[in-house]
């Protein structure tokens, strides 16, 4: 069982993450956000074995993000989900302290396996 927060800002990749971690991980707790705001207040509300969340690009303000979560949450796997393929933008989130770094048109399978990754303290490339 693990604590998942899950932030996305479209609804429905919120829902469908949702779904198939909650089919993976059945008695886990979700808890969903839909801002970097709303991300960062929830992060300090509780301790999260897995934290899930998008980024857009490669913005000063989202590895300020990333390192926000790693210090208030250092025990947190921080998944990072995002469109497009950069490997050079995976290799930056990765050596800046992200678990997994997953493009959101990776297969469902290819999901699971880089999420399992993280919550065995490996790191992730999909």
């Amino acid at each position: 069982m693990y604590n998942i927060l899950l932030k996305d800002d479209y609804a429905i990749y919120r829902k469908g993450i949702n779904e198939i971690l909650r089919s993976r991980f059945p008695y886990s707790g979700i808890t969903e956000v839909d801002s970097a705001v709303q991300l960062a207040d929830k992060a300090r509300e509780q301790n999260w074995d897995i934290i899930i969340f998008d980024i857009a690009d490669a913005s000063g303000k989202n590895f300020q993000l990333l390192s926000t979560l790693k210090q208030v949450c250092p025990q947190s796997r921080l998944v990072i989900t995002t469109t497009g393929e950069n490997p050079l933008l995976k290799n930056a989130l990765t050596a800046a302290g992200a678990s997994a770094c997953i493009a959101k048109d990776c297969s469902i399978e290819d999901f699971i396996k880089a999420i399992d990754k993280a919550t065995e303290n490996k790191q992730a490339f999909v």
